[in-house]
C-alpha cells in the first residue's frame, strides 16, 4: 500500500469511529475499535498468517528472521524479538540514541518497560531513541538511575541546557 493510500484510510478509520462506526468494515455501530465481526476475521486472519510463518521457519512476531531454534523457550520468535530488540519501522531506519538503544539491549529492556519505569508513553522512549528528542531532567534521571549509569553519558545535551 503507497503512502498516498495508506494515509487516506487512516482518515477514513478515523471518521468511522467518530461516527461510532466499525473502523474496519464501516457497517455496524461498534462502541469498540473494530465490531464483532470484525474482530473474528482479524484473529482468523492472525492464525492463518502466524501458521504460515511457522510452515516457513520465520518470527511469529515480526515475520522478517528465521526462529532462534537455540533460544525456543521465547515462543517462536527470532533472536531480536526474544531479546525485547525494539523492532518499528522507522522512516529512515537510524538510531540517535545509540548508547541508550544499547543499555536496552544488554538490560534486555523494552521500551513499553522503561516507560512504565520511568513513567512516560511508550511513544516519549520511542522519541529519544529514534527522533533524537531529549527527555525532561527528572525523566532523564529516572533512565540513568534504571540502568545505573551518568545522566551525561546517556543524555549530554541535557546536562548542556542545564548548564546553559
Amino acid at each position: 500500500m503507497s503512502d498516498y493510500a495508506a494515509t487516506h484510510m487512516r482518515v477514513l478509520r478515523r471518521v468511522r469511529r467518530r461516527r461510532g462506526y466499525c473502523a474496519d468494515c464501516g457497517i455496524a455501530q461498534s462502541e469498540t475499535y473494530v465490531c464483532a465481526d470484525c474482530r473474528e476475521k482479524r484473529e482468523f486472519a492472525k492464525v492463518q498468517r502466524e501458521q504460515k510463518r511457522l510452515e516457513q521457519g520465520l518470527c511469529l512476531e515480526c515475520g522478517k528472521h528465521p526462529i532462534d531454534w537455540i533460544n525456543i523457550s521465547h515462543a517462536f520468535k527470532c533472536s531480536d524479538c526474544s531479546k525485547g530488540v525494539i523492532i518499528r519501522k522507522l522512516k529512515n531506519n537510524e538510531i540517535t540514541n545509540k548508547l541508550l538503544y544499547d543499555l536496552m539491549v544488554k538490560h534486555q529492556c523494552t521500551t513499553m518497560q522503561l516507560a512504565e519505569y520511568v513513567g512516560c508513553s511508550q511513544r516519549a522512549v520511542e522519541r529519544w531513541l529514534f527522533e533524537g528528542s531529549q527527555p525532561q531532567l527528572f525523566n532523564a534521571l529516572e533512565v540513568c538511575h534504571y540502568f545505573g549509569v551518568e545522566i551525561d553519558e546517556v543524555f549530554p545535551q541535557v546536562v548542556r541546557q542545564i548548564l546553559a
